[in-house]
């Protein structure tokens, strides 16, 4: 086969021109060399521990009781002293292990949901249904101060907290002894005790109550009912602080 003169030039120049395609898309410049890189160095991150978030904190709608305001209330079970905050609903049932419970937010205390994170000095205190059976067990003689929180902007805490929370403090530390006796209708006693000892950082808590509904005897020509009979032993919180 004869080959012309004038092909073998353009040969020539179409593998010249591969070679350098290849060579171009093997090895493409860099970075340095074109100048479109820029080096920020090292950057340091560091932060301290603040702990949780207080109530006062939080970017919500928050009403604080008092122990002044709760002492001298007389009620039968401790969510009735929900009462007294604005905007929450409570509901009475009087039967099983949930007397009454407290709502708001447009949740009620009749739904499968309650909605309301309850917490007794911190600690969750709902039952598994979300229900709050445990607040009988609180005297108001032994709250200190009630915390409400609606809203859901509270991210502090998780399960059953949709419609806000509501915590319950109740005595820690200090130097003091309380009582409270009451007799009213229905055969109503009441009669509560609390005592505080702090030395040295070191402090206990006391607390007994005594609570009882009913006819105390069958001579007012009724037959004896005992609607009410509760009874509370707290053996001493103790709480160890200490000072700089």
């Amino acid at each position: 086969m004869r080959v012309s003169s004038f092909a073998r030039p353009l040969g020539a120049a179409l593998s010249l021109y591969t070679t350098l395609t290849l060579a171009t898309e093997a090895a493409p410049p860099s970075p340095a060399a074109s100048g479109a890189w820029l080096s920020l160095g090292e950057i340091a991150v560091s932060a301290g521990r603040s702990g949780p978030l207080s109530s006062r904190e939080v970017l919500s709608s928050v009403d604080l009781l008092g122990s002044e305001r709760l002492a001298h209330e007389q009620v039968n079970n401790a969510w009735e002293l929900f009462k007294r905050a604005p905007g929450v609903m409570t509901t009475e049932f009087n039967q099983g292990t949930t007397s009454g419970k407290l709502s708001f937010r447009g949740f009620n205390g009749e739904g499968e949901i309650n909605a309301v994170k309850l917490l007794v000095d911190g600690i969750p205190a709902n039952s598994n249904d979300g229900n709050m059976p445990y607040l009988d067990a609180i005297f108001p003689l032994d709250i200190e101060s009630i915390e409400v929180v609606r809203g859901t902007n509270d991210a502090r805490y998780g399960l059953n907290n949709i419609a806000g929370n509501a915590q319950i403090n109740t005595r820690t530390g200090g130097n003091y002894t309380k009582g409270r006796v009451s007799y009213g209708s229905f055969d109503t006693r009441n009669t509560e005790v609390s005592a505080g000892l702090e030395k040295n950082g070191f402090s206990q808590n006391y607390f007994v109550g005594y609570r009882g509904i009913g006819e105390l005897s069958g001579s007012r020509g009724f037959r004896q009912v005992r609607v009410l009979r509760q009874v509370v032993l707290c053996a001493g919180r103790t709480a160890f602080s200490r000072r700089a």
